[in-house]
């Protein structure tokens, strides 16, 4: 109780608006005069004066004795030398767009003619926070899905390693899975994120070297999988666990905009009489699935990925090749793949920003906001091929190829507006277009 009412006074002091000495009598035990002296001060009251539960509620909460509110990308409530920090954030993705298929697709898939669409994307909030600079946590809830996305606790700087995960996150496997959604260049990732599983529950330590020029990552996750990113493009049911690593490194770097980056992931299923599926729609949540495995049966198997990134000045490109392989019950394993080739580049004086530790992008600034006079924000077009193949054996999930052409408008770092026209044509059956338009808030 005693200890209490120190922190109790100490934080009436500091917040309200009654005299110091009003909040002085809520510690009658206490000398008066040296009491408000010392919360006058803000200065921890000496030993001789409190006993030592009371020394250690002031020491606790010298921390949050001078809180700030700051606004910075999202809403951050901070003690004022950073030793704690409460951050509240989240996203809203609102598409619209229409599909417009051929007669073979329009009959295959049902569509009845050109289908004009409009969905919430993406809807979440999050809150995140730090403790003692070191241990970092966040929970973050989907409502467009209904269901948590991230669910987990990082500690910095365990000995050589610079970042321990546990909980439900990403699995260290693909550059563009990494990358957030916020900061993709194309509205949805490309046909090849198809096989790769995404979020997962387990644990995984992340170290850089070199001046964050090399990283390693390794983890291990259980079968159980939360949301997918395009509607539960892969899917597992089963008992086992999944082990993960991604490298990368940039053997070239003449500057922060000027950079070659590469990289590779290996995951292993090990699984026992596991359920899978994977299929995809031709890169756009409006459209339905054109290549689809089923569900079959396997013990588990094999991911490889590679990837690759080069970035000078307002030009970016990117490629990786995914391949994946199920160990089949009482058959030969089935092997599906895909890869992508794409490039971006800005009208505008704007760069992408690489986050070295990670080995991921990060979010983009215009240098000149909308919002400011004379000002138009950045402004990037980009195009990409892609290709998933989903046949193997005697599964036919069909191999689809896109072509999308993209513009993105960046009004600020938290505002964005984009559109996709994307081709997607099922080999031997037939093509879809697609246009879709974006507004996006994240902060």
């Amino acid at each position: 109780m005693r200890a209490g009412r120190v922190v109790v006074g100490l934080l009436c002091a500091r917040f309200a608006m009654s005299p110091v000495a009003a909040c002085a009598e809520l510690l009658p035990e206490f000398e008066h005069g040296e009491l408000v002296a010392g919360l006058e001060q803000g200065a921890l009251l000496p030993d001789v004066v409190l006993e030592r539960p009371a020394a250690e509620a002031f020491e606790a909460a010298r921390h949050i004795r001078d809180w700030r509110v700051v606004w910075d990308r999202g809403l951050y409530l901070e003690s004022s030398d950073r030793y704690w920090v409460l951050r509240l954030g989240g996203r809203l993705q609102t598409d619209v767009g229409a599909v417009v298929p051929n007669d073979e697709i329009d009959g295959r898939f049902g569509f009845d003619g050109v289908a004009t669409r409009a969905q919430i994307r993406r809807a979440r909030l999050y809150v995140r926070g730090t403790i003692g600079r070191r241990v970092d946590w966040k929970i973050q809830y989907d409502f467009a899905n209904q269901i948590f996305n991230d669910l987990y606790v990082a500690i910095r700087d365990v000995g050589p390693i610079d970042l321990v995960h546990v909980g439900n996150f990403k699995e260290p496997f693909s550059l563009e899975e990494l990358v957030s959604s916020n900061d993709t260049v194309f509205l949805e990732r490309g046909l090849p994120n198809a096989l790769v599983s995404g979020r997962k529950g387990g644990v995984a330590a992340l170290s850089a070297f070199l001046g964050n020029r090399l990283t390693f990552e390794l983890g291990l996750f259980g079968d159980t999988s939360a949301v997918r990113q395009l509607g539960d493009t892969f899917s597992q049911t089963g008992s086992g666990f999944d082990l993960t690593l991604r490298a990368t490194g940039l053997p070239l770097r003449l500057g922060p905009h000027h950079f070659l980056h590469v990289g590779g992931s290996f995951l292993r299923r090990v699984r026992s009489d596991d359920t899978t599926r994977f299929r995809s729609p031709p890169e756009s949540a409006l459209a339905p699935f054109l290549v689809d495995t089923g569900d079959f049966q396997s013990d588990g198997g094999n991911s490889f990925g590679l990837e690759v990134a080069y970035v000078r000045g307002r030009l970016y490109a990117q490629s990786e090749w995914i391949a994946t392989s199920s160990n089949v019950v009482d058959d030969d394993a089935h092997h599906f793949g895909g890869f992508y080739v794409q490039a971006a580049w800005f009208l505008t004086d704007d760069q992408r920003h690489f986050l070295g530790k990670r080995g991921i992008w990060g979010r983009v600034t215009p240098r000149c906001d909308a919002f400011r006079p004379g000002c138009w924000g950045a402004w990037e077009v980009a195009a990409r091929l892609s290709r998933l193949d989903l046949e193997s054996g005697e599964i036919r999930g069909g191999i689809l190829d896109d072509a999308t052409l993209g513009l993105n408008w960046y009004l600020t770092d938290t505002l964005r507006v984009s559109a996709n026209w994307i081709r997607g044509h099922l080999q031997s059956v037939g093509t879809a277009h697609v246009v879709q338009a974006r507004f996006q808030v994240a902060y």
